[in-house]
Order: C-alpha cells, then sequence, then structure tokens
C-alpha cells in the first residue's frame, strides 16, 4: 500500500518501528497534521534566515544544477503545502497509524487515504520527542485523462527537501523528474 514511499525514504523507518509502541489517537491536535500552516511558518524561516539553494534537477537522465540566492520559498515549497489532508470532509478519508521509533523515541505517524482518487494518498511525519519535525513525506498520484503518474516528496527541516515525479503519458511514454534542493546559510 505505501509501496513507493517506503521504498524510497521512509523504508528504513518501517523497518525500524516493528516492535515499536502504538501512539493512541488523539494526542496531536487537529485531526491531521496540517501542512498549510507548517509549511507557512518554514517559508517564513527560511525567508527570515536569507537562506539560498543548490538545485539539482534530473530529468529523464539528464542533470542540471543551480546554485541559487533570490528563492521564493512559498513557490518553491508551494507542493508540499497543496499536500494539506487537514480538511474537515476528508476526516473519513484517512487513516492514521503512529509509532514511537524504538532507539530514537521520535515519533512516525502515517496518514494513508482510503479513497484512491484522492491525491495525497499517503503522509508521513517523523518527529522528536519534543514535538519538532524531523522529517515529512508525501505520496502523491497525480494525472490527467491522457497520463498518470505519482509524486514522492519529503522535505527535512534546515537540511532541505527532495521531490520525485514519475509520470506515464499516452503520447510521449514515460517522464521521471527527480528535484534535490539544499539549503545553504551564508
Amino acid at each position: 500500500m505505501y509501496q513507493l514511499i517506503k521504498l524510497s525514504i521512509v523504508a528504513f523507518l518501517f523497518s525500524t518501528c516493528a516492535g515499536g509502541d502504538p501512539i493512541s489517537e488523539g494526542e496531536d491536535s487537529g485531526p491531521f497534521f496540517n501542512m498549510t500552516s507548517y509549511f507557512q511558518q518554514q517559508i517564513d524561516s527560511l525567508n527570515a534566515l536569507g537562506i539560498s539553494i543548490d538545485k539539482t534537477i534530473l530529468l529523464n537522465g539528464r542533470t542540471e544544477r543551480h546554485q541559487l540566492d533570490d528563492i521564493d520559498f512559498a513557490q518553491e515549497l508551494k507542493l508540499f503545502q497543496q499536500s494539506d489532508i487537514n480538511r474537515p470532509a476528508w476526516v473519513d478519508k484517512y487513516t492514521a497509524e503512529s509509532y514511537v521509533l524504538p532507539n530514537s523515541n521520535h515519533q512516525l505517524t502515517v496518514y494513508t487515504a482510503t479513497d484512491s482518487t484522492l491525491n495525497v494518498q499517503s503522509l508521513s511525519t517523523v518527529k522528536e520527542p519534543s514535538g519538532e519535525v524531523k522529517s515529512i513525506a508525501v505520496r502523491r498520484r497525480t494525472g490527467s485523462v491522457l497520463s498518470k503518474g505519482t509524486q514522492n516528496l519529503v522535505y527535512e527541516p534546515q537540511i532541505g527537501y527532495q521531490i520525485k515525479s514519475s509520470q506515464s503519458a499516452k503520447v510521449g511514454g514515460e517522464i521521471d523528474t527527480e528535484i534535490k534542493v539544499s539549503f545553504v546559510q551564508e
């Protein structure tokens, strides 16, 4: 069910959570993790710190690398904000499972869509015991009448983010894209 996201980024977390203690529901505020609010805070913080980025783009085997200083973080992190599942109409559209990861006491929470037509199919957060977010991973369904695909997003505060997209079009074939961004504090 978590096929691609497990394989790409969170796989090692799932393997370490075997034997972890489940966390009872209701310990988090609101029904789900609030991506919109969290990423607005991240955008404000990154803008205030004057962070530049090192961006690597891999498109069907071709690589480009850019170092950028004048960043529109609202645009850069828009896809993460658009992955918010914290809507009243979706309360029954996602299940939530939380675990305390052994050896770290980090909390892993995985929200999984019960409806295959929703764009966000899974959202995972890893938090410190203090509640500070260590990482966020999202698996999105994409496509149209002529194509279908997936996007895997991973965000690590103060480190950077990664977006992997795989698109299969009826005309034009496969398109694989990977964007890696590292935050550079000057």
